[in-house]
């Protein structure tokens, strides 16, 4: 299991990488669960990045285990449903995808180097969302990442 130091290192570090382009990301949420992230996040401005403490499901044998943990990463950022025209609504989840796709792209370049210490699964998923955490909408990639120095 990776050491959740060691991931909010990591987090700093993605956002830090997309920040360094033309997009912005003003805020990093982590928590244990939906309700602790809408706690933490609920008065945010602008673009945030959520993520959530990976758990962590052992797998093989004692010779050679690993631990699969999946991770999800949420670029969200709050707007008030029916607020904006179609044309704005569009040019926002834009502005988010846009956000998300090289966030997807940092975190391929880290599997490509190993930088993190662990394997970086390249499957990933991401999702539209909507009024997640409170209100927020945006778009979430998940990942899958796989500790081989576990016991």
């Amino acid at each position: 299991m990776i050491p959740i130091s060691r991931f909010r290192e990591w987090c700093i570090e993605l956002m830090a990488e997309v920040n360094a382009g033309e997009v912005r990301i003003e805020h990093l949420v982590m928590g244990v669960d939906e309700g602790h992230i809408v706690k933490k996040i609920k008065d945010k401005k602008g673009v945030c990045l959520c993520v959530n403490y990976p758990d962590a499901t052992g797998d093989g044998s004692d010779d050679n285990a690993t631990d699969v943990q999946p991770v999800y990463f949420f670029v969200v950022e709050k707007t008030n449903p029916g607020s904006q025209t179609d044309d704005a609504e569009m040019l926002h989840y834009g502005k988010l995808q846009d956000i998300t796709r090289l966030l997807r792209v940092t975190v391929r370049n880290y599997a490509m180097g190993n930088c993190l210490g662990v394997q970086i699964d390249l499957t990933d998923k991401i999702e539209w969302e909507y009024q997640i955490f409170g209100g927020f909408n945006g778009l979430s990639l998940g990942i899958k990442i796989t500790d081989v120095k576990y016991g």
